[in-house]
């Protein structure tokens, strides 16, 4: 691998190495067997998974976040493995009552009914925007695009911003998470990240639905 990085003019910096890598081992077809996720995760397009990622403009926090997510290493309770820990959700939803379904990755993001109206909101726009209908695994991995690189991107953004307010502000309630999105929306647009129609038809209608 040393000579090959080499002989490639790979730089010596771990990002620069890490992002070949990537590239090379999980982008780009070879004949090496896939780590555990990517070979239990049936109908994942990994190489349109990996591309969003790559592609987001985050910071470092969320970043992690998102490669923790396509990854199934966010610590939700299924996965924790302390002695007498309760691997049910547990989440109340706005009547009080209490979801007591083991608490996975795809339960926490997408299938629990007191997420339901976020993850079918998100869902929607990922059709209207996109043109095309995603599954639930399809959404979780961010293994969605279209010929519109333009329009991949920022929904992309959008999904995992979405699933970062969920997991780390524990917010439930769909107004609030996606009222969050458009401030993070706005803020990045004046401090120069985002050109600034880039998020203009996506912003208007989170601002009208919600």
């Amino acid at each position: 691998i040393l000579v090959e990085l080499k002989k490639m003019d790979v730089g010596s910096s771990s990002k620069e190495i890490y992002t070949y890598l990537l590239k090379k081992l999980v982008r780009d077809k070879t004949s090496l067997i896939p780590s555990r996720i990517e070979r239990r995760m049936q109908g994942v397009k990994w190489s349109k998974s990996f591309n969003n990622l790559h592609k987001l403009r985050f910071s470092p926090k969320e970043k992690e976040f998102a490669f923790m997510l396509i990854q199934d290493l966010i610590p939700v309770n299924a996965r924790l493995h302390r002695k007498n820990s309760d691997h049910r959700c547990l989440r109340n939803d706005f009547g009080g009552n209490q979801c007591l379904e083991i608490q996975d990755r795809m339960h926490f993001f997408i299938n629990c009914r007191v997420i339901h109206e976020t993850a079918a909101f998100l869902k929607h726009l990922l059709l209207v925007f996109l043109g095309k209908q995603f599954n639930r695994s399809e959404i979780l991995h961010l293994s969605f695009s279209v010929v519109n690189k333009k329009t991949t991107a920022p929904m992309a953004w959008v999904t995992v911003k979405c699933f970062f307010k969920m997991f780390h502000a524990k917010e439930i309630d769909r107004k609030v998470i996606f009222r969050e999105i458009i401030w993070d929306m706005d803020l990045y647009k004046d401090i120069g990240i985002f050109k600034v129609d880039e998020f203009k038809d996506l912003r208007a209608f989170i601002i009208e639905n919600v």
